[in-house]
């Protein structure tokens, strides 16, 4: 918990569940005055990828979730980690 300065999941009343997260994510970075450089945005489908790109911020696929990792890198996040504690 030291390591991140806050963790927001989506899916909850902060967003849409599946589609405009890329419109979330913009929320977030003006609401919380965020540098988009310093917003890491972990997901788990190739959803997840695509809205942080057209964000602008960097994405990680995280392998373990809904899509394999094939789909998810061909999205072509920055990072992609296999456990929980590669996050850090």
């Amino acid at each position: 918990e030291h390591l991140f300065d806050f963790v927001m999941m989506h899916g909850n009343a902060l967003g849409p569940r599946i589609f405009g997260k890329h419109k979330s994510i913009r929320r977030l970075l003006k609401s919380q005055k965020l540098n988009s450089r310093r917003l890491l945005y972990v997901g788990d489908e190739h959803r997840d990828i695509e809205s942080a790109h057209k964000a602008g911020v960097d994405a990680c696929a995280v392998t373990w979730g809904m899509h394999p990792v094939h789909v998810l890198k061909a999205e072509k996040p920055r990072y992609v980690v296999d456990r929980p504690s590669e996050l850090v």
